[in-house]
């Protein structure tokens, strides 16, 4: 369950244009820069490599497929971003 400090968070957002990617991007990139969230690492059998999320929308092309899991710093809920960039499936942010 969220707390006070990831409660705005908990909440399942469907990612369905380039915008909404970059939008989902800056919102978590600016919770883990205050502390809210922090990124947990890939799972030891992920299919797909993805470059560190911290890398995101910095000049280098997003890969194909999206997938990443963070936890609040606070009460550790978990919530995932996955997205399907290269056909433009879409993707969503959700809690875990």
């Amino acid at each position: 369950m969220a707390c006070r400090h990831c409660d705005d968070l908990n909440q399942s957002v469907e990612i369905r244009t380039p915008s909404d990617l970059a939008q989902a991007i800056r919102v978590i990139q600016a919770n883990l820069h205050d502390g809210t969230l922090v990124a947990d690492p890939p799972a030891a059998d992920a299919v797909f490599v993805v470059p560190t999320f911290d890398t995101l929308g910095k000049g280098s092309p997003l890969p194909d497929y999206l997938e990443y899991v963070f936890h609040c710093a606070h009460c550790a809920q978990r919530f995932g971003l996955n997205a399907e960039t290269y056909h433009g499936a879409g993707g969503q942010w959700r809690a875990l």
